[in-house]
Order: structure tokens, then sequence, then C-alpha cells
């Protein structure tokens, strides 16, 4: 009887090879997809019988889940997903997939046995490194097996299909520093790039650096390796000789450097070290880096580009916005506050302010400002008896709701996922018309909502705040309430608030 195949499809690499060393040797005929495209590639030109994905994968393009994608192919196979948080729970209630929160070769067995009762025993999932050794002896070489090298070409190539369909810089460089740990099977990996005119490399992006090491986890350009690096093109492989200083009060047993070039410039610089390992790199290892910067150059450069050309459509955008609304009015007390609101947007700060010069006490003279304003809150949404029946109605029409009074109109902005209502926006209009024209962007609005919400698990940070900053600025709204729908009886939590006010009125600088 031929062997069940099995696809295993996953952005992240070290989720799909725990799922490949689980399922190896075990009955199964296995490929792997690292992108949407070469998913839907597989499961249309093969006959797979099971798909194990990581739920939260998604298309760059066309923002589509690949699960979702995937369950709607005539023939589909049956989908186990693996779900780490909000989003890829959605996604995979909606595709209707098995589900495991963790890749232990027990949940991954039970799962499977349902789909087949041919499929053996799978053995426990193999977290020894490839190159174990007593701490207690010098340290030697990771040895390479066939096995070793046909995982690195295969990780190569992966890495460079997919690396052609992003666009997002971050993205990029963690895929690029996650398959340079894997394929020297190093304890830490890291990407340092020049952070202006400083003569300092930050780290940019990271895998296996604790949180709090990364926070500060500078180097200078010139008197140290990286710096070296940086500054003069080459690789640099130092292992065998001790502890080595990579910055102030942080040591490692052996590592390997090698630089991110454009077009024979440097940008940045590609390592890997060993802090707890005594495992040493060599030649191979470094070969493989080089060839994974090569890719990682290419693919940076064109993230820039998109993003440069992202943030000139936004300003030009912008402008015409700003012109338009500054404009609309010929009053003193309309015009200037609406000068300071649309600097907001256009420049993007927090604070503008208009001031006249007075000349008999020869200040300045504060005419008009606005600012905009963010909390978090953690505590049941107030609502007034209004409010309440407009959450009602959103909740059972799972709509935007809209309220007018006199001075003022409210919309609430359904958060779904899937059938099921997670959360709400709230949003306030002093203006109605404002109002009227921000329906039009509610669907957009929610949806970013719902990618906002997903990642407060562990707190609200500063991005949480540009994101909810440029939500409102969508919608154009004066004050936007981020929700959830798990407060105290009943009613709404609020977890983040952003706003904007535009006021006239004259003071003393």
């Amino acid at each position: 009887m031929s062997a069940h195949k099995l696809l295993i499809v996953a952005g992240d690499y070290d989720v799909a090879l725990q799922i490949k060393r689980a399922l190896t040797d075990q009955g199964f005929e296995i490929q792997i997809a690292f992108s949407h495209r070469d998913a839907l590639y597989a499961v249309t030109q093969d006959e797979i019988a099971v798909a194990v994905i990581d739920a939260a994968m998604f298309d760059r393009r066309t923002r589509e889940a690949t699960i979702i994608a995937l369950a709607g192919i005539e023939n589909a196979p049956t989908l186990i997903a693996y779900v780490s948080d909000a989003l890829g729970d959605i996604n995979a209630r909606r595709a209707r997939a098995e589900i495991v929160t963790d890749l232990n070769a027990d949940s991954l067995l039970a799962k499977l046995q349902r789909f087949t009762k041919s499929v053996p025993k799978i053995r426990p999932l193999n977290t020894t490194p490839l190159a174990q050794h007593d701490q207690s002896s010098s340290p030697k070489p990771i040895v390479m097996t066939p096995d070793r090298r046909d995982e690195e070409v295969e990780t190569l190539l992966a890495l460079g299909r997919s690396l052609t369909e992003v666009l997002d810089l971050s993205e990029v460089l963690n895929r690029v520093v996650g398959a340079a740990r894997r394929l020297t099977d190093a304890d830490e990996g890291m990407i340092l790039m020049p952070d202006g005119d400083n003569n300092e490399l930050y780290l940019r992006a990271r895998v296996g650096i604790d949180q709090e090491i990364a926070r500060n986890f500078r180097v200078k350009t010139r008197d140290t390796l990286a710096g070296e690096v940086f500054q003069g093109g080459q690789p640099a492989l130092i292992g065998a000789s001790g502890p080595l200083k990579v910055k102030t009060e942080y040591f490692v047993n052996s590592l390997l450097y090698v630089p991110i070039l454009l077009k024979g410039t440097t940008i940045g610089v590609l390592g890997v070290s060993n802090k707890k390992k005594d495992d040493l790199f060599d030649l191979r290892h470094q070969e493989l880096l080089l060839n994974l910067a090569a890719y990682a150059a290419i693919a940076i450069e064109n993230a820039r580009i998109h993003e440069e050309s992202v943030r000139r459509n936004r300003e030009l955008k912008a402008l015409v916005d700003a012109s338009l609304a500054i404009n609309a009015s010929l009053s003193l007390d309309l015009l200037l506050p609406n000068i300071c609101d649309q600097l907001l947007k256009v420049i993007d700060v927090h604070h503008a302010e208009v001031y006249q010069w007075d000349r008999d006490n020869q200040r300045l003279v504060s005419m008009a400002r606005a600012f905009e304003k963010g909390y978090s809150s953690g505590t049941d949404m107030p609502l007034n008896s209004e409010d309440h029946d407009l959450l009602g109605t959103m909740l059972k029409t799972k709509r935007p709701a809209i309220s007018k009074s006199s001075s003022s109109t409210r919309i609430f902005i359904p958060i779904i996922g899937g059938d099921q209502v997670y959360g709400l926006l709230r949003a306030v209009y002093t203006s109605h018309e404002q109002a009227e024209q921000a329906t039009k962007q509610v669907g957009r609005a929610s949806h970013a909502a719902l990618e906002l919400i997903t990642g407060l698990a562990s707190g609200v940070n500063d991005r949480h705040y540009r994101q909810a900053q440029e939500i409102a600025r969508s919608l154009d709204a004066q004050m936007l309430d981020f929700a959830l729908m798990a407060g105290v009886n009943g009613l709404p939590r609020l977890v983040l608030s952003v706003g904007r006010e535009a006021l006239i009125g004259t003071r003393p600088s």
C-alpha cells in the first residue's frame, strides 16, 4: 500500500520542521509548502490526502487566509490546523478544520488517527540537537549527514520562493534570520542594520535572544567584530577560543557573521551564535549564510522600494484630502483648527498649533491647535441608555449601528471573525457629514481592528497605538474606542482609546 501524501503548510520554518521531524519515517510521503501559492499549487496538482497547516498563514497580496483557500478547493484534503492565536482559531473554524494547539506527537497522532486507521504510531518529537556532546568536552564541528544537506537545499529554495511574495520588511528579516538559525543549528540568530549617522548597528531581527537583551542590543561600527564585517564586507568565523564578547556583558562560545551586500555596498550583517552549546560553525555554514544574505539583500531592497511607494502614495492622498478640507471654509474659526487637524495627518505628528505674533506684547499667541491622544483602560466601556440600544442593534444585526444627536454622531462597528462578534469600535464625530463618509470605510476598519486585537494578549504597546491611530484616521473619527466582548455583566471591555481634538482660542506661548 502506498504511503499517504501529507502536506505541511507553514511560513515559519521552525513550525514546519517540528511537524516534519515528528512524522518522518512514520508512513507518510511528506511535502512542505512555505508560501500560500506553493500550498495551492501542491493541493491542485497532486493527490494530497491530509494537510497540516498553520491557520494564521495568509496570502500577502490578497490577505486571504491560506486554510480557507484550501478548504474551498474541490476534493480538498483533510485539514488539520495548528492554532496559536485568536485569528488562527477564527480561520480554522471557518475552514471546518481539525484543530491542534501544540505540535507534540500525541496531538498530531490523535488527529491523524481520526483520518486513517493505518497511520502507524508517531514517535515523540525529537528535540535533541544534531550535534550534541558533553559540555565538559572540547568544542567540535557539527557533523553533516545526507539528510541534513537535503534539508539545507530545501530550506534555501523554499526561502527564495517565499521571499518573492513578501513585501513587508520585518517579515522578510524574520524569515531570513529564522532560516539562518535552523540551517546552522545555532542557539541564536540576528540581523544587524545601521542606525542613521550614529555609527551603530542595532538589532533589526532576532531569534533565540532574550527580549530584555534585544531591547538594548547595539554595537559600534568600529572596534567590534560585527562592525568590522559591516565596514569591510567580509565574513567572520570565530570559535574554540573561549567565551567571545559580542557587546558589553554579552558573551558567546562561537559565532559567525556575514555581510548583507547590495550592489557591492554592505547594508547589514547576518549572524548566528552559540551561547549555550559548544558546537562550532565551519566554512559550510559560512557559505550557507552568504547565500541567505544574498536572498535577504534583494528582498530587503524590494521591501524598501514598496514601502517608499506606499509612503509617497499616502502623502499624495493626504495632501489632496488636506487641500479639499482646508478650502471647505473661509471662516477663521473653522479654517485654523482645520489646518492643524490636517497637519496631524499629512506629516504624521501628534500635536500641531498655529501662532500669531503679538507685536504689542512681543510674543507668540496660539490661535488654534490640534492634538492626538490615546490611552488603555481595561475597564467596562461606559454606555448611556442610547449606547445600550445602539449596542443591542449592532449585536443583533452584526452590522454598524449609527446614532445622531445635536452635538455628535456615534457609529458602533462590530469586529467580526467568522460568524462571531469579538468586539466593537465606537467612533465619535462632531460632524454628521464626516460620519456619513466614514460608513464607506467600516468594513476595512473592522478587518484592521480584528488584526489589532489579536495582538493584544501581551498588553498594549506603542505599535498598537500607531495601528489604532491609523484606523481612526481612516474613519476620520475624533474619538475611537476599541472594546472586546468580555466585560462584566455582558458589557464590552474597553482596551484602547485614541482620538484627536481641534480647538480655537488664544493663549500665550
